[in-house]
């Protein structure tokens, strides 16, 4: 129910931080992967969406 809403969050965060991260290496790898799990979130939330869609028609 809240796989969009949380990848959109977690993605925005990372994209957020991610410019910010002054050298830090553990703070941009931190931002790397909560971008990708908020992007892998937001795909896989979209494909089951549109598996859904398509199984009713």
């Amino acid at each position: 129910m809240y796989q969009g809403l949380l990848g959109a969050a977690t993605g925005t965060t990372a994209a957020i931080v991610l410019p910010n991260t002054h050298g830090n290496s553990a703070l941009a790898i931190t931002a790397i992967i909560s971008l990708t799990v908020g992007a892998v979130a937001v795909v896989t939330s979209a494909a089951r969406l549109v598996a859904k869609k398509a199984h009713r028609a």
